[in-house]
């Protein structure tokens, strides 16, 4: 029997479920077809919309327990509400990337680098197949300490300092606009990196990267960015073509988190997708 992802929500022992239950109906959504809002541990002072989610194309303040600052994120192929959205067309122009995530802020605690990781954390296992687990020892080579797990603590998270595209490290005051071009700019408090290469490679491996620390006298600016997930339309990008993610990722929205290595959060936030809300599925 089919039954809506809605309805059956309410009854869910799944936070995560009841949360989707909870979001206003569809048709209001002012950046459909996704809604961006705050996760666990993370608060906003910035006005929501009148469907009250987040903005998209726009900073957003946000503080967290360990982190205080703003994002910043622009989605291709998504209308917001702001007037940016020219300059968001213009952004994607030539490039293949999907979205671009701007972090940027204050540490409330010196940190070290091997302790701050980024990604997505799931309360629900994941539905992954018995072949991309097979995949999950080429990865765990490709990336040095990456965390993987699909099932008992779902999460693919990477250190935040070797995985950001460009970092940029000033003094408060000096921080780059978060709407303009990003450039990597290391102080050497941060490290004596030869290269953004050099940085991102030290950065990336655990026992390199426990040598660096975050300061919370920087203000940090992380930019990251990819071409393989397309947010609007739920999918990741394969050579063989798009595979949906709907019921890959168990009927659970993306996350956009940092936490330590002792699951401290740093920050989160989470963007739904409507076919969370419509799409039927079965249920056995």
């Amino acid at each position: 029997m089919k039954e809506n992802i809605r309805q059956l929500a309410s009854s869910s022992p799944y936070d995560v479920d009841r949360e989707i239950h909870q979001l206003p109906n569809i048709h209001r959504w002012i950046n459909r077809p996704l809604f961006f809002k705050p996760g666990k541990g993370t608060s906003s002072s910035t006005k929501r919309q009148e469907d009250g989610s987040l903005p998209f194309h726009t900073p957003v303040d946000f503080d967290g327990d360990l982190f205080s600052g703003k994002i910043f994120m622009r989605v291709r192929n998504l209308t917001s509400s702001t007037d940016n959205d020219n300059d968001n067309d213009t952004y994607f122009q030539k490039r293949r990337r999907t979205k671009q995530i701007i972090i940027q802020g204050q540490f409330k605690e010196r940190i070290s680098c091997d302790n701050v990781w980024f990604g997505d954390t799931y309360e629900k296992p994941l539905n992954i197949s018995s072949v991309a687990n097979l995949a999950i020892p080429m990865i765990r080579r490709l990336i040095p300490g990456v965390q993987i797990d699909f099932v008992e603590n779902p999460r693919v998270m990477v250190l935040l300092g070797g995985e950001s595209r460009t970092i940029s490290v000033d003094t408060p005051g000096n921080e780059p606009n978060v709407m303009g071009e990003m450039r990597e700019n290391n102080t050497k408090s941060f490290g004596n990196f030869l290269s953004l290469k050099h940085r991102r490679k030290m950065l990336r491996n655990p026992k390199t990267a426990s040598k660096y620390y975050f300061d919370p006298e920087y203000v940090y600016t992380f930019q990251l960015y990819d071409d393989v997930i397309d947010l609007c339309d739920y999918s990741f990008k394969m050579r063989l073509g798009k595979v949906k993610l709907l019921k890959m990722m168990n009927y659970q929205p993306f996350t956009f988190a940092a936490r330590t290595s002792d699951d401290r959060s740093i920050f989160s936030f989470k963007i739904f997708h409507e076919d969370l809300v419509t799409t039927e599925k079965n249920h056995e």
